[in-house]
């Protein structure tokens, strides 16, 4: 059997396209994204491939040569396991007619091509999100459409493999059992049927877990004082996907006291108007019969101007005739489907929402109803776009930024590397932009960077990419260059392209660029390397008189050779207890109070005297040495942090970082024990530092390690937010204390409105969700003002305090019962 969807830790797409460069470009950009991909090049093997692997997803081109994409979908959502799986179509076309065939053909959404691979990755992330949503909304509303069919009386339900009964509280209250005892052994449940009922009662369960026919049967109970009560039960089974019974679920309804019935009905009324969701429902023809009053709040329609309406005059008009067909011959033929579906408020506006829709009615009726339940999504959806936007594009020349360009570099650099081609990162600066700047304004600057960035995009080809890492710098990526390709014809393209002079406000001046270039097939395939040897040559440029270009030389790879000799010596440096700890204080934005330290590790080399982190951690990750490195450093910082408490000091936090190796370990919680353990520091007193990359590899572990070392009493503290995937999910679900903004942002408040606007997002974010704001990297009187205008509650940098050794930082300390101000 293949491994099921809900076992699966990393999701698996299935990419069926029938030309081999566009499947290799999909495979790159999904798993440099962290999904597991399998590919087929046609129909047939697409089809005969799901069957073997049941993948959570399909990328499906829709003209092939054997089936094409619309039959391929059709026969796809004939296939048990693939009806509720999101299928995405990718087409060339984006005329109304291909998207009708794609939606009446099972389609869950289509992409049109070419595809832009943040776009790609962000659209399979949302549709694996509400796939799974969706599923366990599919799952909640079995179990009330079962509910609902069995006319809400007191219910129970019993799991396979499990000896025991979940009872509801009406089925207690019928057993007459404690308000605390939410399970029953089935042996006792039989024990309390009467003796002359007991064996049919067995007999009719034991088929029923055999595909048997429900039950449907009077008996008597007999209750511990004695009474015996006249009951009529009912029974029957749900199965998976495959029609193997997973659970049974039952009534038993107390036949003395119809009373009950209207104490479900009073309780299925509160659930009805207390949901949280919307939720309509109407006649089998359509017409509104009744909605809660959620529905009303949410969309500004009153209950009676509603009722009566045919549902056609609540859509939002942005759905082809085609999609909404789909819906009612799913619902026709299968009783349910739930998607994402643009619905209309009074006032006309249109929001993004998730229905499901539910055909109620009992066996053998003629007239039923239709239930939709619907979830507002547009708040999400909105605040996702906003704060994917603000941490990867630039909002003056609309061009990604650095942390956006460094991601497509690396899938550049992954592509090629499977074709043996080269890559080439141009790194650009403007010559004298400053004195455009001060002397012509900000304005007339702003102008400028927007015209250079239009004649750049031109320069280029659209599968490259052309970004904005820094105020007047740009950064280009070259894709699929052969070996000793003529990068150099581009960057001479670009110089020529500003040959013209710019003219503003009356006013004629000419831009000159300063261009290094570093090539992946000489200078190595390592990202950020390959920018700093571009920046480097840039500057190289520079010096030599500007208006130029110049690649990487070889003289500059001597940094290479140095870096080599480092890891040599890195490896005996940990057998030498070579590492200390510098601590950096932080301190009360608003207050300037001393609130605690981060453990720097620092390295006393014995030719080189003191090396900072920035020339050595990442040494340590290639080599492995990273998790002894951060073992000692936790281990020091913990038994430092506790001499201080010894020497009479007022306790406070120490943070120390955990690198993704040192949380990838799986006896992370243990060394965490025996540090506090060993050394005597109180839990309260340590807080731990992670990134968003280490919680996103592997995120129910995460979850789970995160969930202990908070309830051990540590805090932890999320590192460098704002440069990875930034998802308000993850901040909902991970039990953090402390999120920290990256220095990057922090760099840029006063001068960068992109930078201000990230900055005052993440505030305003985290202090909604109770978490705590500190901002490293302050380095002046400015940028302190502003984060304590925004509401940061502690800052962290060189303007305050740089990291020093254990007996210089002690003069910050405050004393039991005193204080210390930066």
């Amino acid at each position: 059997m293949p491994e099921s969807r809900t076992q699966r830790k990393t999701p698996l797409v299935l990419i069926v396209d029938d030309e081999r460069l566009m499947r290799t470009m999909l495979r790159d950009t999904l798993e440099a994204a962290g999904f597991r991909v399998s590919e087929a090049s046609n129909g047939c093997d697409a089809l005969e491939t799901i069957r073997q692997i049941h993948p959570d997803l399909v990328v499906l081109d829709v003209i092939m040569p054997d089936l094409d994409g619309f039959e391929v979908c059709s026969r796809l959502r004939k296939i048990p396991e693939m009806r509720h799986v999101p299928i995405l179509m990718v087409t060339a076309s984006e005329e109304r007619e291909v998207a009708e065939r794609a939606y009446a053909s099972g389609a869950t959404d289509f992409i049109p091509k070419p595809i832009n691979a943040a776009h790609l990755r962000h659209h399979v992330r949302y549709m694996l999100r509400a796939s799974l949503n969706v599923e366990e909304l599919r799952q909640k509303e079995q179990r009330l459409a079962y509910a609902q069919r069995l006319a809400r009386l007191g219910n129970w339900e019993w799991e396979r493999g499990d000896d025991r009964l979940r009872l509801s509280e009406e089925a207690r209250r019928i057993l007459a059992l404690a308000d605390d005892v939410p399970f029953l052994p089935l042996t006792s449940y039989l024990e309390r049927i009467h003796p002359q009922e007991r064996d049919a009662i067995r007999r009719g369960l034991d088929q029923l877990w055999q595909n048997g026919p429900p039950l449907a049967l009077d008996f008597r109970l007999l209750r511990p004082d004695g009474t015996e009560r006249f009951v009529h039960g009912q029974a029957d089974r749900i199965v998976d996907a495959g029609g193997e019974a997973v659970r049974l679920v039952g009534t038993i309804q107390d036949i003395s006291d119809r009373k009950r019935i209207e104490e479900k009905l009073v309780l299925a009324g509160k659930v009805f108007e207390n949901s949280g969701d919307m939720i309509l429902i109407t006649d089998m023809q359509a017409r509104v019969v009744d909605v809660n009053d959620t529905f009303c709040r949410l969309t500004g329609y009153g209950r009676e101007e509603i009722v009566g309406w045919s549902l056609g005059d609540l859509l939002s008009g942005q759905h082809d005739p085609g999609f909404y067909r789909h819906i009612w011959q799913t619902v026709t033929d299968k009783g349910f489907w739930q998607g994402e579906v643009w619905s209309r408020r009074q006032d006309g506006e249109s929001f993004p929402a998730l229905v499901s829709v539910n055909e109620a009615r009992s066996e053998g009726e003629e007239n039923g109803h239709y239930v939709f339940t619907a979830t507002d999504l547009s708040r999400l959806k909105e605040t996702e776009r906003q704060l994917h936007y603000l941490s990867h594009f630039d909002p003056l020349t609309d061009l990604p930024n650095r942390l956006l360009f460094l991601d497509r570099l690396q899938q550049s650099l992954v592509g090629e590397k499977r074709h043996q081609g080269q890559v080439a990162v141009l790194f650009v600066d403007l010559d004298d932009f400053k004195e455009i700047n001060d002397t012509l304004g900000s304005p007339t600057g702003d102008q400028v960077l927007q015209e250079v960035a239009r004649k750049i995009k031109g320069c280029i080809r659209a599968s490259d990419t052309v970004a904005r890492p820094g105020s007047d710098e740009f950064a280009v990526i070259l894709r699929e260059l052969v070996p000793g390709g003529d990068a150099a014809a581009v960057a001479q393209k670009l110089l020529d392209s500003l040959a013209t002079p710019f003219t503003y406000a009356g006013r004629e001046f000419y831009i000159t660029l300063s261009i290094g270039i570093a090539l992946s097939d000489i200078d190595g395939t390592d990202p950020e390397e390959l920018i700093q040897k571009a920046e480097t040559a840039m500057v190289c440029a520079k010096e030599q008189g500007k208006s130029r270009y110049v690649f990487f030389s070889d003289e500059m790879n001597r940094q290479v050779q140095e870096r080599l000799i480092m890891k040599t010596s890195l490896r005996r440096s940990l057998e030498r207890d070579e590492f200390l700890l510098h601590y950096q204080p932080k301190f009360n934005s608003f207050t300037r109070e001393f609130t605690g330290l981060e453990a720097l590790a620092r390295w006393q080399h014995p030719d080189r005297g003191l090396i900072s982190p920035a020339h050595f951690i990442s040494l340590a990750e290639e080599t492995g040495l990273i998790v002894p490195l951060g073992e000692m450093t936790l281990r020091k910082a913990c038994q430092q942090n506790r001499h201080w408490q010894k020497e009479g000091y007022q306790p406070f936090p120490v943070a120390v970082n955990l690198s993704a190796q040192q949380f990838g370990e799986k006896d992370l919680v243990d060394t965490v024990c025996r540090a506090l353990g060993d050394t005597g520091l109180s839990p309260q007193c340590l807080e731990l530092e992670i990134t968003e990359s280490v919680i996103l590899q592997d995120t129910e572990r995460a979850i789970a390690i995160l969930k202990k070392l908070k309830d051990m009493g540590i805090r932890i503290a999320l590192d460098d937010f704002g440069t990875g995937f930034s998802s308000l999910d993850y901040l909902r679900r991970f039990p953090l204390d402390v999120l920290k903004i990256d220095y990057t942002f922090v760099r840029g408040v006063v001068s960068s409105d992109q930078d201000a606007a990230i900055v005052k997002a993440i505030i305003a974010m985290a202090h909604s969700m109770r978490l705590k704001v500190v901002a490293e990297g302050v380095e002046t009187e400015a940028q302190r003002v502003f984060l304590r205008e925004q509401g940061c509650d502690v800052v962290q940098g060189y303007l305050v305090a740089m990291p020093v050794p254990p007996e210089d930082v002690e003069k910050y300390f405050p004393l039991a019962g005193g204080r210390r101000d930066c």
